[in-house]
């Protein structure tokens, strides 16, 4: 006898998809992506771990040449929250603290650090700028910062991308 073949019912198709739910993607990423890009991982770490203390101490050095009330404007206008600013304070004492290879691990690394960026930002644009002499000063230390702060940048940009173009010949080999 032969079975007949018609239209499945939905019900049939959903109760089939949720017998068999797909795997969790930290699962995932024990298996493969891990062993792949631990290198990619490790490099990544090291790198946001080597900027972050650069970045918080130009923001402190900054902080001290702006008015607070100046400042605040400029927190309010970027959504950056008291909390924001605490949070990215002690996050650098709490990055080592943790398992720092983990996608979660990194995107909070990454987050604190666009954090620090954007507080970085705003002590940039409330640095007063009315052409008098302590202008010379105060942007001086703020141009010297910004310098110190490209070159970490671009020591961690060169070392990712050196590991980025070994992975893409591995793959083309």
């Amino acid at each position: 006898m032969s079975a007949r073949r018609g239209p499945v019912p939905c019900q049939t198709l959903i109760w089939d998809l949720s017998s068999n739910p797909l795997p969790p993607i930290s699962r995932l990423e024990e298996q493969s992506q891990t062993k792949r890009c631990a290198r990619l991982r490790k490099c990544l770490r090291s790198c946001l771990e080597s900027m972050l203390a650069p970045y918080m101490e130009a923001c402190k050095v900054l902080r001290l040449l702006t008015e607070e009330h100046d400042l605040e404007k400029y927190f309010e206008i970027y959504e950056i929250s008291p909390s924001d600013l605490h949070d990215s304070e002690i996050g650098e004492i709490e990055a080592g603290s943790e398992d720092g290879e983990t996608l979660k691990s990194l995107k909070a690394s990454l987050y604190r650090l666009h954090t620090i960026r954007r507080i970085l930002l705003c002590s940039l644009l409330a640095l007063d700028a009315d052409g008098g002499k302590p202008d010379f000063a105060r942007w001086g230390i703020a141009v010297q910062e910004m310098q110190r702060l490209a070159s970490t940048t671009a020591e961690s940009t060169e070392k990712l991308n050196r590991i980025l173009s070994e992975e893409e010949r591995k793959i083309i080999a």
